[in-house]
């Protein structure tokens, strides 16, 4: 018996390119996880809702990807504080620029990025002057040799401070 003769006469099936079509990703033009498609439904409503004014919006999100932000920088960085504070900037960072996303990749990975150019920042910043302490001469200070009737004392300036 073939597989046509299973299906009722009065039924009305969908060609097969119809029934496995789902969600098409525009870049590769491939099917997209069911999952990951509502979650970047997910993520346009709430930025939708972020960007109209709704500050439980924006507790939500710091909500939802606030600990996996942390545990990205805290990898990196090997500084609990400094993970916190690249946190804090990546969150600060989107709500100056939520507008900007595309939601051509998740909302997360968009974080994500935000917060490795945060991390590169702060490596940026510790990087130390190149400048061998080899090269680095030590002197003691030399007094100049000032006339008697010119040197000041210090308990004297300190009584006329006081």
């Amino acid at each position: 018996m073939s597989v046509t003769n299973l299906i009722p006469a009065s039924s009305n099936p969908q060609p097969p390119e119809r029934e496995a079509a789902g969600v098409l990703s525009f870049a590769t033009g491939k099917k997209i996880d069911p999952v990951v498609a509502e979650r970047r439904r997910q993520d346009r409503e709430l930025v939708a809702a972020i960007l109209s004014g709704d500050a439980d919006s924006f507790t939500r999100l710091h909500e939802l990807y606030a600990t996996r932000l942390y545990r990205f920088a805290v990898k990196r960085l090997g500084d609990a504080t400094e993970a916190e504070d690249v946190v804090q900037d990546v969150f600060l960072e989107v709500h100056r620029c939520l507008a900007s996303w595309e939601g051509r990749s998740a909302l997360l990975t968009w974080m994500f990025g935000i917060a490795h150019h945060q991390i590169c920042r702060r490596f940026r910043r510790k990087t130390p002057i190149g400048v061998s302490l080899d090269r680095l001469e030590f002197s003691p200070p030399v007094a100049l040799d000032v006339p008697s009737d010119r040197r000041v004392e210090a308990s004297r300036i300190l009584e006329v401070c006081a």
